[in-house]
């Protein structure tokens, strides 16, 4: 007698046979709960050519999940939708996968997506592992600079601690300057500050001291944006503003930058590897 699993992949015998039709019936079934779950059922009689870049993601998912799988696999899942898609998506797939219970891995090589979508994140360079953590655990304490690096976006600034402390000085005047828990007296290495922890001011303006740079470009983003500004030695830093602040700079202005002193990082200067800023003025 045919087999059952060979039945239910011959169209023609279900006709034919009666324990055939039951197996066509079952994977009837679990076809359209599936298409229920992903939301697709209206689309089950289209061909893919008729479908949106979403819908056949979803189409996708269903193909791997009619199989009962123990563990789902997605490389780079969302990599040809356009943004808008790929949020939407994004957010449906960690819905999907909470309902399934079923262990994700999911690769990609955008930070944002891993962090917002993962209950773990392995980052890796060139086939190792460089750390394994929470979402929270790697942005807040990155095991390398080489992490901070890949998490910060559009890049991170990094500036010589000793050259700092020449710029900003070691005490504000309340407290002694502590740099990731130290004083920066004692600091050797790499200050790290993300874009979003960065701040920048007029020069002629009160505040802390912080390092002389100009305005080299504006860049808006949505909600917030992008100020790039350069030292003297010409290294590019970063400030993530919100968007109504933008406007308040120009390129070619004169500012002060300076950063959230509890947020920065610190590493090794061995992990530096191109030199972080060695020469600059205060503001």
């Amino acid at each position: 007698m045919t087999e059952l699993s060979t039945i239910g992949r011959l169209p023609v015998l279900w006709r034919l046979d009666r324990r055939a039709r039951q197996v066509r019936d079952s994977i009837d079934q679990r076809v359209r709960q599936i298409a229920d779950l992903l939301q697709i059922t209206e689309l089950l009689d289209r061909l893919p050519s008729q479908i949106s870049g979403g819908q056949q993601q979803r189409v996708a998912v269903g193909r791997a999940l009619i199989r009962e799988p123990s563990l789902f696999l997605l490389d780079e899942p969302l990599a040809n939708l356009d943004a808008g898609l790929r949020q939407t998506m994004r957010t449906e797939l960690k819905s999907l996968q909470r309902k399934l219970g079923i262990t994700t891995l999911f690769v990609t090589h955008d930070q944002s997506e891993a962090l917002a979508i993962s209950d773990k994140v392995v980052v890796m360079f060139d086939g190792k592992i460089a750390q394994v953590a929470t979402p929270d655990e790697l942005y807040r304490k990155p095991s390398s600079l080489q992490v901070a690096r890949f998490l910060a976006q559009p890049f991170l600034n990094e500036i010589d601690a000793q050259t700092l402390q020449g710029a900003i000085g070691t005490r504000t005047a309340e407290k002694e300057i502590l740099i990731a828990g130290k004083p920066l007296t004692k600091v050797r290495g790499v200050v790290a500050i993300r874009p979003d922890h960065a701040t920048l001011r007029r020069s002629n303006k009160p505040g802390l001291p912080g390092v002389a740079v100009k305005v080299t470009a504006v860049e808006h983003g949505g909600s917030d944006g992008h100020v790039f500004v350069e030292s003297p030695d010409g290294h590019p830093l970063v400030v993530r503003l919100p968007s109504h602040e933008l406007k308040s700079w120009n390129v070619d202005d004169d500012a002060s930058f300076g950063f959230l002193l509890e947020e920065a990082l610190l590493f090794p200067q061995a992990e530096a590897g191109a030199s972080p800023i060695k020469d600059v003025k205060a503001a």
